[in-house]
């Protein structure tokens, strides 16, 4: 008996054929356009529903400085960054968080002190130095200052400011004291 040998068929080779009306090479997809962003296609397609987005041509595909431009221009996350505004007030948001616990930490640690604390005292200082003016020079001065000549008046002036400023001086040395004793306990 005869075995008989089959014989393999050679596939025609095929010729290259160039489809007429074939996607550019130069236009991108979707996710061609993804790719180059570093995000997903799905994030590109949701862009590119957009109203003004550039159009696709018939094989859906975009020129890709419009894809790219458009892409950018309107995600908060393409090439991994966020839009220039954004950016902007996240940097003045953590600016402001780090200054608040800064002073958060200055208020611990004793270093600084309380806005209300310092306008309890600033408000006492200037209470005194008013007090030490009127009762100086619109109680005492005028008292004395009757029948003096000019030069005995010009000495009781300059007495009662020294005397003023000497009390003035005093009454910020207190303040001080309180405000850097509250400091170190």
């Amino acid at each position: 008996m005869k075995k008989h040998r089959r014989k393999k068929k050679v596939a025609p080779k095929r010729k290259s054929r160039r489809r007429q009306g074939g996607p550019d090479p130069k236009r991108l997809t979707r996710s061609g356009v993804a790719r180059i962003l570093g995000i997903s296609a799905t994030t590109v397609i949701h862009y590119m529903a957009q109203d003004g987005a550039p159009e696709p041509d018939g094989h859906n595909r975009y020129e890709p400085a419009a894809a790219i431009k458009w892409c950018k221009e309107h995600s908060q996350w393409a090439i991994g960054g966020i839009d220039p505004a954004a950016k902007t007030l996240k940097a003045e948001k953590l600016e402001l968080e780090i200054a608040e616990l800064r002073r958060q930490d200055g208020l611990r640690k004793g270093e600084l002190f309380e806005r209300k604390e310092w306008d309890d005292e600033a408000t006492a200082f200037v209470t005194d130095v008013e007090g030490t003016y009127r009762k100086l020079l619109f109680h005492e001065l005028p008292s004395k200052l009757v029948g003096k000549s000019e030069p005995e008046v010009r000495e009781l002036i300059d007495r009662y400011l020294l005397e003023a400023a000497t009390q003035i001086r005093d009454s910020a040395v207190r303040v001080e004291k309180k405000l850097t004793h509250q400091k170190a306990s």
